[in-house]
């Protein structure tokens, strides 16, 4: 039942595309019927020669020739028409994933394992062309041309047409679900290896200078090897029962033509049927099994397909930690206060019994060692979490009943690791305000000790950020994260650690613009360092 969930959920998904998948269903009936005509209509043609029946050969090459090539034009169409159908569908799913995650973070996506997100959005999304471009049609067409041969077969003989249904089952349904049961959950465990060996590489590669510094390039490489040898080895379980299918199916397919070839001799002995009927019978059992090979071949991917479906699905229908407000009270910041607030993570508490306030300017600055939940408690004021009990109030409404947009407009964040994009360093500082004039921008720089670095790079401030090749420090970095909060000009202004990865001269310079920019903001500023907190108003003991 739960696989039948998610192939109708699949469904779902193509139903925009419907008319471009029933062209391809149609385009492929059509080429799988000429295939099986086309020997059909050849032997029945040499069987009358046969017999001394006066048969125009130039027409029957004619005929047989028109069969090939519309054929192959309606084999071209109908992968044509699954293609485009598979990479659109595939465009839709990304763009849901996206959204979803947009919906989700950050607290979602702010603990998620960033190997198995890559695994998610690029391997598992892919593999789903298997379901839209080589699993929808192929199953209908199946089943459009079992219609159609058992029918034609009737004509002949009865018994031709109990043959090809029996046979059919088994290679088309019987062997597939054996597979398929028998693989659903490797393909399930090879997902999560793929995913594992995702994260490992992507820890080598983002802590590349600490392995190059310890010389710890074996310990690290003998752990990738070992995910690698672990995937490998269900990759090769998987192989095998693909074997297996394969050998099933054409031992299967040897054994119907066996019956088909006894039953034909037997009826044209008993003189029950004609001989031309006979052949064609024949010849059209010989020749019926592609369409149900393309299902039994479809069992190992299938098993793989739904393993991703779940992981992409889930994503896509899983509800935020915390609903983004869309209909709440827009407001202008005046003062803040956290009253009696607790908070903590399902596995653990973090705050407890934190009680605070937030005036219309100055400096809030809140201590504490690390783990004691500073950073923490500026996700909660941004609403990244909803905390437990307790109340966050902005001009004495609950942040809850804030209009997201309204909330997010009145408060800027900063980070201990900012984060930045491969774009010029302008457009990365303008995330915080996107339609800023330049003059703006260097002003949000100069007031984060930024601007002096900026200008004496080869293109100013139209240098292109790219990883590994723009050698920006940790502190460079912050300071750029430090203008789009000047830039965003919110009037509260959350800051973690903004100065830890900053030498000292730069520090003052930075507090200095701070303490300045105070008259008009407010700040929480954290840190785990006194003389940082220094140019707090007050300060909180965490």
């Amino acid at each position: 039942m739960k696989k039948l969930k998610v192939f109708f959920n699949l469904l779902k998904i193509v139903k925009p595309l419907i008319k471009v998948m029933c062209f391809a269903i149609f385009f492929g009936s059509l080429g799988n019927l000429l295939a099986m005509t086309i020997p059909t209509f050849g032997a029945y043609k040499i069987i009358k020669i046969a017999t001394g029946k006066n048969i125009n050969i130039k027409l029957c090459l004619i005929v047989l020739i028109t069969c090939g090539v519309f054929r192959a034009i309606f084999k071209y169409l109908e992968q044509l028409c699954n293609h485009y159908v598979a990479f659109k569908t595939l465009y839709i799913i990304r763009d849901q994933v996206f959204l979803s995650m947009r919906r989700l973070s950050p607290a979602k996506l702010d603990r998620k394992d960033s190997g198995d997100l890559i695994s998610l959005i690029t391997s598992d999304i892919e593999l789903l062309e298997v379901f839209y471009a080589h699993t929808i049609s192929p199953i209908v067409i199946a089943i459009i041309c079992e219609i159609v041969l058992i029918y034609t077969l009737y004509l002949c003989s009865p018994f031709y047409s109990i043959l090809l249904f029996v046979f059919h089952i088994i290679i088309g349904i019987l062997i597939p679900f054996i597979i398929f049961f028998r693989t659903k959950d490797i393909g399930n465990i090879q997902r999560r290896k793929i995913s594992k060996l995702n994260t490992s590489l992507y820890e080598n590669v983002n802590g590349i200078l600490e392995l190059v510094q310890f010389n710890s390039y074996d310990l690290k490489n003998k752990e990738v090897i070992e995910i690698s040898e672990d995937l490998f080895d269900t990759s090769i379980e998987l192989s095998k029962f693909a074997g297996v299918n394969f050998s099933m199916s054409t031992f299967i397919i040897t054994i119907c033509n066996l019956f088909t070839l006894l039953l034909s001799v037997k009826l044209f002995i008993s003189g029950n049927v004609e001989l031309d009927r006979v052949v064609v019978g024949c010849i059209l059992i010989i020749s019926s099994f592609g369409p149900v090979l393309s299902l039994s071949n479809l069992a190992n991917d299938l098993s793989m397909v739904f393993a991703c479906a779940n992981r992409v699905l889930s994503i896509i229908n899983e509800e935020p930690i915390v609903e983004e407000n869309k209909d709440g009270s827009e407001v202008e910041y005046n003062d803040l206060k956290v009253e009696d607030l607790k908070f903590g993570y399902t596995d653990r508490n973090i705050l407890e019994n934190i009680s605070l306030n937030g005036s219309e300017k100055g400096i809030l600055g809140i201590f504490g060692k690390s783990g004691s939940g500073k950073s923490t408690l500026l996700k909660l004021i941004m609403r990244f979490y909803d905390i437990n009990s307790g109340k966050i109030l902005i001009n004495n409404i609950d942040i809850k009943n804030i209009k997201s947009s309204s909330l997010r407009k009145n408060e800027a964040y900063l980070t201990q690791k900012t984060y930045l994009f491969n774009d010029t360093i302008e457009e990365n500082i303008k995330i915080a305000k996107i339609n800023a004039e330049f003059h703006e921008v260097v002003e949000a720089c100069k007031k984060a000790s930024i601007h002096d670095f900026i200008i004496n790079l080869p293109n100013g401030y139209k240098t292109i950020v790219k990883k590994d090749s723009l050698n920006l420090s940790t502190g460079e970095a912050q300071r750029i994260g430090m203008a789009r909060v000047f830039l965003h000009n919110a009037k509260l202004c959350l800051l973690d650690e903004p100065t830890s990865n900053i030498d000292s001269l730069n520090e003052g310079i930075i507090l200095n613009s701070i303490k300045k920019q105070s008259r008009d903001r407010f700040f929480i500023l954290v840190s785990h360092r006194k003389s940082t907190l220094g140019i707090s108003d007050e300060i909180y003991y965490l």
